[in-house]
């Protein structure tokens, strides 16, 4: 695959759903890679709501979204559904960025390799400018 560096800016909002619809995403996601009956056992023991933690820890967007999701901001009514400041709920299990080893790789990818990734896949040519 040969590919090219563009100025562009990509906005995922895959995780931008109400808890429970983010938890049939990762239920159905996992039954993908799992298989059925394995998905259910594992989500058969889980909240029927998706927990994001505490917000606090993330950073904030401070940018301009796109038009295109403008309707869908403008129809959040699931704030009260989130925790935006606290430790998080003992039970549930960290999400990859809250692991202290993607912690650690992540800083040191922000902070000492201006933001080039350590092990990203190459499975492409970068064509020159």
């Amino acid at each position: 695959l040969q590919v090219a560096t563009v100025d562009a800016e990509i906005y995922h909002y895959g995780w931008v759903r109400p808890p429970y619809l983010m938890q049939n995403k990762k239920r159905a996601f996992h039954t993908i890679h799992w298989g059925s009956e394995k998905a259910n056992q594992h989500y058969d023991t889980l909240e029927e709501e998706f927990d994001y933690g505490p917000l606090d820890r993330l950073p904030e967007f401070e940018g301009t979204h796109p038009l295109v999701m403008q309707d869908r901001i403008e129809q959040m009514d699931w704030q009260d559904q989130l925790q935006y400041s606290g430790k998080p709920d003992p039970r549930r299990q960290l999400h990859k960025h809250e692991r202290l080893k993607n912690r650690l790789l992540t800083w040191i990818e922000q902070k000492l390799l201006n933001g080039k990734y350590i092990g990203g896949t190459g499975n492409y040519i970068l064509l020159d400018k």
